[in-house]
């Protein structure tokens, strides 16, 4: 197998979609932090 040229605009688009990925994964789990303190401050209002 021989060794592929991969130009800079190639792996500026890659790192772009990998960022965007990272960033959508990142927002997730915060958003899903969020979700799960809103659930504890609304049990122990009950409480």
């Amino acid at each position: 197998m021989e060794p592929q040229i991969i130009s800079d605009e190639t792996w500026k688009l890659v790192d772009g979609i990998w960022d965007k990925r990272v960033e959508e994964e990142v927002l997730a789990m915060q958003k899903a932090e969020f979700n799960e303190k809103q659930q504890l401050l609304l049990a122990s209002h009950f409480l």
